[in-house]
């Protein structure tokens, strides 16, 4: 049963072959460089369309984002500390209220609006927004942006265009050197000259079917990085907008940002009393562990953030 298989694989093959070689005879140089070349021409038509498309998608996607941010702002630029202290107050005012909430459901955007909400951190009594510099940068990175919004057919599109335009290479010459070989060996000066003649339409076929794949692959890449630029300059003004809506600090606010959310789901409780609660907790652990250095920085790290915590209390 197996050998039958077999025989009926290869025989299948064998008339495919015949099939393929009898068109390929049977064409002229000219169809099978245009046929090839228009395969090239398609294929770059696809690629290039459906990079326009996830380009323009991931720039709608930005320009909806700062629209969002603008509106819980108030605020389309920031200029001066009065435009930050009054984009930061609009944005407590706003952040929370449901018209807002729904404007940004209705665009699509409540999961990125969502981890930008999560990552600032608000005065406890004031009108002051913080955010990490970690964050700003790792929002929106470019190379990150554009791997989730491009195609990966669309990033390898140069690679595949020039490989079609090697295959046609290859293809060409393989086609004028198996229909020139027989009559280049033959004494008979015609002969000899026709069969030079088919090999150099052979090679006419392997250049031109080269140059459209090379020259479609630089079309391609060209138009590619013109968009990601527009893309990069995009979210460069973005994080800039974004730094200046939202006061950057280092990463060590997180620690802050976690005390006050810890606050916020414990309402009733303090600043002050989660502080002594640590306190004692350190303090009771220490006794177990005397000689451990890391308990005395442990702290002097809760006495800096006792101290940031009455600074922002007293602005």
């Amino acid at each position: 049963m197996d050998s039958l298989n077999s025989e009926n694989v290869v025989y299948f093959f064998d008339i495919v072959s015949i099939y393929v070689k009898s068109i390929v005879t049977s064409a002229s140089s000219e169809t099978l460089v245009f046929g090839f070349t228009g395969l090239i021409t398609l294929v770059f038509i696809n690629y290039y369309l459906r990079m326009r498309r996830d380009t323009s998608r991931a720039l709608k996607l930005l320009k909806k984002l700062r629209v969002i941010l603008e509106s819980a702002t108030g605020k389309k630029n920031i200029k001066s500390a009065q435009d930050r202290d009054e984009a930061q107050q609009n944005l407590r005012k706003t952040k929370d209220e449901q018209a807002f909430i729904k404007s940004v459901e209705k665009a699509d955007m409540f999961s990125l609006w969502e981890q930008i909400n999560q990552n600032f951190t608000y005065e406890v009594n004031g009108n002051k927004v913080y955010t990490t510099t970690d964050f700003i940068n790792s929002f929106l990175s470019f190379d990150t942006f554009i791997t989730n919004y491009t195609s990966r057919g669309v990033i390898s599109a140069p690679s595949v265009l020039n490989g079609l335009g090697i295959i046609g290479t290859f293809l060409g010459l393989s086609i004028g050197v198996g229909s020139a070989s027989s009559g280049l060996a033959s004494p008979d000066i015609a002969i000899a000259r026709n069969a030079m003649s088919q090999l150099l339409e052979g090679a006419q076929l392997a250049f031109l079917t080269s140059l459209s794949g090379l020259f479609f692959a630089l079309i391609m890449r060209l138009s590619f990085t013109a968009r990601s630029e527009k893309i990069r300059v995009k979210i460069e003004d973005f994080n800039n907008f974004l730094s200046a809506v939202a006061t950057p600090k280092d990463s060590g606010i997180s620690g802050l940002a976690a005390l006050n959310n810890i606050q916020k789901n414990t309402q009733g409780i303090s600043n002050n009393e989660v502080l002594a609660s640590l306190r004692n907790i350190v303090g009771n652990t220490k006794d177990l562990s005397s000689n451990d250095n890391r308990f005395s920085n442990l702290e002097q790290k809760i006495d800096k953030l006792s101290h940031d915590i009455r600074k922002l209390n007293n602005e």
